[in-house]
């Protein structure tokens, strides 16, 4: 008798289990070029319904009854499409807020930030991110004596030498001045005001203005920002914090927290690609659609998280920004400078929302019921400047704001010489400038981007 029949199966039985394999490769095969092609064809048919509906946005204004102001403008302040435009800005920028600025010039501020926000942002250690250093006409984005990053601030020139008042602020992208040229943000109109002052009063001082306004910078930032400047070795005079338009989620954090913790994972795992394909996510039909209902659904800026309620969101912003100011006192007159809190104008806190073409939705509702609350807490802090009804001395039914949050040039004046008008500038010491020999490094090399 042979025994290895019993033990192994014959050709015959082999065919079956062959059978079978072939069938299930065959199968998950098939449903997962299926999936694949359905994906695919769902992509080009969102891809045809987005691109026809960026389309018609940009060019709904064309084929209306919406007339042209001039070459660059629609009646109503938004910009006629000259390429160096985005969909920001058709749906939020007013020319017709911009008091005294020819159309020409501000449509060429617009190409400068349209250029300079092309490269993003660049990575600086401790605050994340800044702006990248840039050079245009009607924007320029310099480096300091430590090399930090600074928008370029139009300050008078001290020919005779005078000692100098150093005067740094700190801030968002309202105090940087987007869509404003360097010549029209408030810490240029600043600097002009107290000059002038400081020659008439024959104070025998030259008063320098640093812009260290960075786009979406919270408090918490621009106090670590001011720690970080400090160390460089710089030694200013008076240091100014305009907040209150960044008030930040319920984490403590910068915004691309969440980003740079994947990259330090992948580069711990030595798995770092040029560009990670969770970036490519929002350019994919699909990944827009999937942004889009996120942010439609609530889960945008100036909504809490799930189990957070409204009032413990407000407390831990105003803790936020209380502590913040402190720290920032504690650094300011350990370096020997003075320190002026400002809570600022904001456009959604007694604004007329009116007035802007940003549309109105849930989420800015929110937002504006949040920053009230934030205000009607804060404003009662000792030693704040509050700046929050500066809208109102502006005229109720004046445009003060470029687009949904940012000054015009002609608000960013006003600001100036009211802010201006709050400093004496016999109590502020003369800078020490710049002490290399107190650094606690070399310098930061901020404009080189990392070399993956």
């Amino acid at each position: 008798m042979n025994h290895g029949d019993a033990s192994y199966p014959s050709q015959d039985q082999k065919k079956p289990l062959r059978s079978r394999f072939a069938r299930c490769y065959t199968g998950s095969a098939l449903i997962i070029l299926n999936t694949l092609i359905f994906l695919i064809i769902i992509n080009l048919i969102l891809g045809v319904a987005f691109w026809a509906y960026d389309w018609h946005r940009h060019a709904e204004k064309n084929w209306t009854s919406q007339p042209r102001a001039n070459a660059f403008f629609y009646e109503d302040g938004s910009p006629i499409d000259k390429r160096k435009r985005n969909i920001y800005l058709f749906d939020t920028y007013d020319f017709t807020a911009c008091e005294g600025i020819s159309p020409e010039e501000a449509a060429a501020v617009l190409e400068d930030f349209f250029e300079s926000l092309q490269t993003g942002f660049i990575y600086q250690p401790w605050v994340q991110f800044t702006d990248v250093p840039f050079r245009s006409k009607h924007l320029n984005v310099l480096s300091d004596e430590a090399d930090f990053p600074r928008r370029h601030t139009l300050n008078p020139d001290n020919p005779h030498k005078l000692p100098e008042i150093v005067v740094w602020t700190l801030g968002g992208s309202t105090t940087f001045g987007y869509y404003v040229a360097d010549q029209q943000t408030w810490p240029s109109y600043f600097s002009q005001v107290l000059n002038e002052r400081a020659r008439q009063e024959n104070l025998g001082v030259h008063i320098r203005v640093e812009n260290y306004g960075r786009a979406a910078y919270t408090p918490s930032q621009e106090v670590i920002l001011l720690w970080d400047l400090l160390r460089s070795g710089q030694r200013p005079s008076l240091v100014i914090f305009m907040d209150g338009i960044n008030i930040g989620g319920e984490n403590d954090y910068p915004d691309a927290t969440s980003e740079l913790a994947n990259l330090f994972q992948l580069v711990q795992k030595k798995r770092l690609n040029h560009r990670l394909w969770a970036e490519s996510l929002p350019d994919i039909p699909l990944g827009r659609l999937a942004t889009f209902l996120w942010k439609k659904l609530g889960a945008g800026a100036g909504w809490p998280a799930p189990g957070i309620n409204e009032d413990q969101l407000v407390r831990w912003r105003c803790n936020r920004f209380k502590e913040s100011w402190r720290l920032a006192g504690e650094l300011s007159r350990h370096s020997g400078a003075n320190l002026l809190v400002c809570l600022q104008p904001n456009a959604f806190y007694h604004y007329n929302k009116d007035l802007c073409r940003f549309p109105k939705n849930d989420i800015s509702e929110a937002r504006k019921r949040q920053t009230e609350a934030l205000y009607g807490t804060l404003r009662r802090e000792k030693g704040l400047l509050f700046l929050g009804d500066l809208f109102t001395a502006w005229g109720p039914r004046r445009k003060a704001c470029i687009n949904e949050v940012h000054y015009t040039p002609g608000f960013n004046k006003f600001l100036a010489e009211h802010l201006a008008a709050q400093i004496d500038l016999k109590k502020l010491p003369v800078s020490r400038g710049y002490l290399p020999q107190e650094a606690t490094g070399a310098p930061r090399r901020a404009h080189l981007a990392p070399n993956f």
